[in-house]
């Protein structure tokens, strides 16, 4: 998450906050970060406002479509765990006292806290505003006139690559509002049920975050926000307007169906024996590796020994519900490479065999998020006999880790999920320790680090060039894995944590290949794995 607040010592002050709803039913993503929020100690939930004039928007014949259209995809679309499924949360504030306010004037005379967090009252009394030091946080932003729509509705209907999901926060009736919190999916590619309930489960964790951050800082800190001003926009969904955006969604929905049904993928391997420069990237030059028929080979790191090279992967079948292994391919100076040889396998799948020296052993740490830990591995024989050692952490979706030495200390970046109903591809979290094995990680202040599906996630060994660090990232904007970003790495202490992009590739050299995942180079030969189109 971007820093919003310059790093302060710890402030042992709570934050005093307030609670806007409309009725104690509230949504299950809302019931989910009020529990976060009692269960730290950021802040204290000490006054609860209900609003007792609630206008219902949606019922008028005006958005009947709109209606429709939501049914629709809630019957289409089932939902494992809804975002907006209902919820009970009188009994979170049991000793929490609770104002009922009808046109909001009196019974706040002589109150005060430090936030708000609107849950409810689509329209908020001016004496509301009053009664709050630093503002409201609110996930909703309405244009007037118009009915609000949850976050990921319009992405899905116009085919936007990315879903932005935000945090505002209000001081006042005005038409810019600070962006406090805020981060982007990719985009489902027809189902704006799973999108709104992606970017929901997410919002869950936006205030809790920042609440933390804000105590950390000091209350004296909260105005020195990084926070960007947006104004409000907005799109009908009148029963006329909203007809012509159904046309296009249907549109792109049976267009997606017939490509899918008419055209076959697989991942496969691309390399380039020729010592290129890292900072240009000539993929017209590589070979293909395809794999077997009814496999596919991903996620490549390269062993350099005995003048050989050792090319450790993921490969995986083809058919729904195939479980990746670990296996290695031995490949010389020219090219000429052995079939794969499989070195690691379990009942959960395996992929992203990241390895790191230490002490003079090799060490595996395989991506073993459906297992929830993160799997420590000891090369006893090389390449193929691997002892597993011990879990650096458990209890944890963790994806794609990867360990870089900084400073005299390692740092592990991996990708991770708070809530099973996150995308894993989404939000990059950073920890570090005195050694590469311990058990042991501290997690940095600013967690996540990154929350951008087009540059979070890890896409190879963190490699330094010219005494510059890099870091490959995946770009899932379009498709899980379509692109790679190099990142340069300009700030990294236990602090503050600081990137910026400094190359976009995508898969724009050949036709076949339609995305490009990860990237790393060892001595002479460069390996990228991506998706061919057959």
């Amino acid at each position: 998450m971007e820093k919003i607040l310059d790093n302060k010592p710890n402030n042992p002050q709570q934050l005093n906050i307030a609670l806007l709803i409309d009725s104690f039913e509230v949504y299950a993503w809302e019931y989910s970060m009020l529990c976060q929020i009692l269960k730290e100690k950021y802040a204290n939930i000490s006054l609860i406002i209900l609003n007792k004039q609630v206008k219902e928007k949606n019922n008028t014949s005006k958005y009947v479509l709109y209606n429709w259209f939501l049914k629709y995809q809630t019957k289409k679309y089932k939902l494992k765990n809804n975002a907006f499924s209902s919820a009970n949360a009188q009994g979170l504030f049991t000793d929490i006292p609770v104002i009922s306010i009808g046109d909001g004037t009196t019974l706040l005379k002589g109150k005060a806290t430090d936030l708000i967090i609107r849950l409810g009252f689509n329209e908020i009394p001016k004496s509301i505003f009053e009664m709050s030091r630093f503002g409201i946080f609110t996930h909703h932003k309405e244009t007037e006139g118009t009915l609000s729509t949850p976050d990921g509705f319009w992405d899905v209907i116009h085919k936007t690559p990315t879903t932005k999901t935000k945090l505002y926060l209000l001081s006042d009736y005005q038409s810019d509002t600070p962006v406090v919190c805020e981060s982007q999916s990719s985009t489902h590619d027809v189902s704006v049920n799973h999108n709104m309930n992606t970017a929901y489960w997410k919002a869950s964790l936006f205030i809790p975050r920042v609440l933390k951050q804000l105590h950390n800082a000091g209350l004296e800190n909260i105005g020195n926000s990084t926070a960007t001003k947006v104004k409000s926009t907005g799109s009908s969904i009148a029963n006329l307007s909203f007809f012509f955006s159904l046309i296009k969604y249907f549109f792109n929905f049976t267009k997606h169906k017939i490509s899918k049904k008419l055209t076959k993928e697989n991942w496969i391997l691309l390399y380039n024996l020729e010592d290129t420069n890292v900072s240009t990237y000539d993929f017209q030059k590589y070979k293909k590796l395809i794999p077997p028929k009814g496999v596919f080979w991903a996620d490549p790191f390269i062993i350099e020994k005995n003048d050989k090279f050792y090319l450790f992967l993921e490969a995986c079948g083809t058919k729904i519900g195939a479980k990746g292994i670990i296996s290695v391919i031995e490949m010389d100076k020219e090219g000429n490479y052995k079939p794969p040889t499989t070195i690691l396998q379990k009942d959960y799948h395996l992929s992203y065999p990241f390895m790191f020296e230490w002490e003079n052993d090799l060490y595996m740490i395989p991506e073993t998020g459906q297992n929830a830990t993160i799997e420590l591995y000891k090369c006893t024989d090389f390449p193929l006999q691997w002892e597993f050692q011990y879990n650096l952490m458990e209890n944890v979706m963790a994806y794609d880790s990867t360990l870089f030495f900084h400073d005299n200390k390692w740092w592990l970046f991996a990708n991770m999920k708070q809530n099973k109903e996150m995308s894993s591809w989404d939000e990059l979290y950073l920890f570090h320790a005195d050694s590469p094995v311990s058990k042991t990680w501290t997690p940095h202040p600013l967690n996540p680090i990154i929350s951008d599906v087009t540059r979070a996630r890890p896409a190879g060994n963190i490699f330094m060039k010219d005494g510059k660090v890099y870091r490959p990232s995946q770009n899932s904007a379009y498709k899980y894995g379509y692109g790679l970003k190099i990142n340069k790495i300009v700030n990294l202490t236990e602090t503050d944590y600081e990137e910026i992009t400094i190359e976009s590739i995508e898969p724009n050299w050949d036709k076949s290949i339609t995305t490009i995942h990860t990237y790393n180079k060892v001595g002479a030969l460069t390996l990228i794995d991506g998706i061919l189109k057959q």
